[in-house]
């Protein structure tokens, strides 16, 4: 059940797209194919329309001819570009999340490794640095590169709310700790 949830959260951020309304020509629109020509009106339609409106005359000068212009301009759904979002890195966060989940440790190391490169002084950058080296600490079993990783985070987030836990990871890693009964001695 969880591992079929997976799979449908996966395929809906992969099929993720935003749209918006956006008024426009019908020539602009047929040129982006965002409207097609059937939907257009014919010449004949339009004039009749335009004689329509001079009958109804009560709605006089400007109305008239704002009614007439707005006659050739349509609302249409525009695809808008999610990287002008600024989501694309919680798309890759969240998708990491879930490869993890489904054991898929490379994909999602790759997918930390794009929120690093693209997206290096964003608020997720902490968090997908230390999230590689627990990657490669448990899953991928890489101690050595692990602790590089540590080493890197600890350099580049000293403030971080993970920099505690990854200076005691990359300790114990290093073999600072020697463990005794399961309690840690210095």
């Amino acid at each position: 059940m969880a591992q079929n949830k997976n799979n449908q959260a996966l395929e809906r951020l992969q099929n993720f797209t935003v749209t918006r309304k956006v008024k426009m020509s019908r020539e602009e629109a047929i040129r982006k194919n965002l409207w097609s020509p059937e939907k257009q009106l014919t010449q004949q339609q339009l004039e009749e329309l335009k004689m329509e409106l001079e009958k109804n005359k009560q709605n006089a000068g400007k109305n008239m001819f704002d009614e007439i212009a707005g006659m050739d301009s349509v609302w249409v759904d525009e695809l808008v570009s999610t990287d002008r979002l600024g989501i694309k890195d919680d798309v890759y966060w969240l998708e990491a999340n879930l490869r993890m989940k489904r054991g898929e440790f490379e994909l999602a190391n790759q997918l930390l490794e794009k929120i690093l490169t693209e997206f290096g002084d964003d608020i997720l950058a902490d968090d997908a640095f230390f999230l590689q080296g627990e990657l490669q600490e448990r899953y991928l079993k890489n101690t050595d590169k692990a602790m590089e990783i540590y080493r890197e985070f600890l350099n580049k987030f000293p403030g971080s709310v993970f920099a505690a836990e990854a200076r005691k990871r990359y300790r114990s890693l290093r073999g600072d700790f020697t463990e005794v009964d399961g309690t840690p001695k210095f």
